[in-house]
């Protein structure tokens, strides 16, 4: 498996899986913060660590952080939330927009969510921990994939088979 490890010694897979964010689990969950670009040498001064989650009524989740230099967490961090709180064996989420998985859709044989939401909504996160709750990897409709895993490593190596396979399906980009 090709692949580089960062600071903490997690799998960062390779460009052509398209990761746009990452968390894992520790008491509170560290995510990359909104807008990092590279993946591949990620560092401390990339992660934002959320420290509680507040869901407000049936619409609406506040997210509570730590960081520095002005960082701010990816908009899908109640996303990341979410899975966690469904999914107690789950310590790291992958989640990305890879265009030869999307092309490639129901041929792949995953679950794809049923309908395009709002990224970053509660209703997103709500759907996406919902369609996670017995399977590992899923489409995002329209919009990219989540992985997840008891390791950053078997969430990142699923990633990259899932795009495989739809490569080889021939999706195009």
């Amino acid at each position: 498996m090709r692949g580089e490890e960062n600071v903490w010694g997690l799998f960062v897979p390779p460009s052509t899986a398209k990761v746009a964010h990452f968390s894992t689990a520790i008491n509170s969950f560290v995510v990359t913060a909104s807008r990092t670009t590279s993946k591949r040498a990620l560092s401390a001064d990339d992660f934002v660590e959320v420290v509680r989650v507040e869901i407000l009524g049936t619409e609406r989740g506040v997210v509570h952080y730590c960081a520095r230099g002005g960082l701010v967490p990816s908009s899908d961090s109640l996303m990341h939330h979410l899975i966690y709180a469904a999914r107690p064996d789950v310590m790291a989420v992958f989640h990305g927009h890879d265009p030869w998985v999307l092309a490639a859709g129901e041929a792949l044989g995953v679950p794809i969510t049923g309908s395009e939401t709002a990224y970053g909504s509660l209703e997103d996160g709500r759907e996406t921990a919902r369609e996670l709750a017995h399977h590992d990897y899923i489409v995002r409709r329209n919009h990219g994939f989540v992985a997840v895993g008891r390791t950053a490593d078997h969430a990142g190596r699923l990633a990259i088979e899932v795009h495989r396979r739809a490569r080889e399906l021939g999706g195009s980009r």
